[in-house]
Formats: C-alpha cells, structure tokens, sequence
C-alpha cells in the first residue's frame, strides 16, 4: 500500500472559515430587542410585513346595483287586517311583526305595504296572525307627534311574499 500525499491548501484567516461555514444572507439575524414575530417567519411562511400589508389591504369593491339598495327580507306575523292606501293606484298596507334576534327589545314591527298585483294576492290570502316571508325594498317615512316632533318610521315595499298561515303566533 502507498502513501498518498495531499495537497495542502493555505487559508487566509480562521476567521474567513468561520464566517464562510456558519454564515448565510438567507438565515435570520435573531437581535434581542426585536419582537419574535417580527423576526421570525410565520410557520405557514409568511412574513409580518406581508401580514401587516394584507390587514391594511382596500377590500374587494362590490358593484352598486340599484336593484338591491335597501332590499330587505323579512319573516314575521301580519298584525293587523290590511288596508287599502289613499294612492292613485291600488295598495294595501299593514304591520309586520318581527321577533328580534338580538337587543333589548323581543320584536320590532315594520310597515308593509302591497302594490297593483301582489296587493290584489294579499287581500285574498293574508290575515291577521299569518306568519309571512316578505322581500323588498326598505324605505322611510316621518310623522309629526303632538308636541311638533318629527319620527322616523320605516317601511317594507313587498315585491314578493310567502305565507305560511297560522302555523305560529308569536303575539
């Protein structure tokens, strides 16, 4: 068997060595001060600075559209009989009684009215404490007191209506 002999390679520094072998631009520089979130990545590898630009993000922009502004679905009992509006065309309107989901207040109650067609349906199939699915427009209207106060009410315009016929009474 023989010698082999190798070539001997002349370094520069120990201190080159080090810093070639256990360095790298890449690898994070952990600093005390700094908070760990901020110097860390995230383990689904997104950065803060990518966090924080996506949480100051515009959001996405829904198109306007005139057909649904103030459109409003309801579920609630006819609380009154129906009665024919003082219009030009043929209207019926009553109050809609709705139980709150959440607040103070176990119910809230809406006008609603009925035009041309549907108002002819409803004359015919809606009574007092039918539970009806309404859907349509929201609207709003002020009356004076008699102290000269103005008070907001709001309105449903019904463009559709589903009656369910006395299957609750929740006056």
């Amino acid at each position: 068997m023989g010698i082999v002999r190798l070539p001997l390679i002349r370094l520069k520094s120990a201190a080159s060595i080090s810093t070639r072998l256990f360095s790298s631009s890449a690898a994070p520089i952990r600093r005390p001060w700094a908070h760990s979130s901020d110097s860390n990545e995230d383990s689904i590898g997104e950065s803060a600075i990518y966090k924080r630009a996506l949480k100051l993000q515009r959001p996405t922009t829904v198109q306007y559209h005139q057909s649904l502004s103030n459109s409003v679905s309801l579920i609630g009992a006819i609380e009154f009989p129906l009665k024919e509006c003082k219009s030009l065309k043929f209207g019926v309107h009553t109050l809609l009684k709705v139980k709150a989901s959440t607040g103070a207040f176990p119910h809230f109650r809406v006008m609603l009215k009925f035009w041309d067609e549907l108002a002819e349906m409803s004359v015919q199939h809606l009574k007092p404490c039918d539970l009806v699915y309404v859907s349509g427009r929201l609207g709003s209207y002020t009356k004076v007191d008699e102290n000269g106060k103005s008070i907001p009410f709001y309105e449903v315009r019904s463009r559709n209506f589903f009656a369910y016929y006395e299957l609750l009474d929740i006056h």
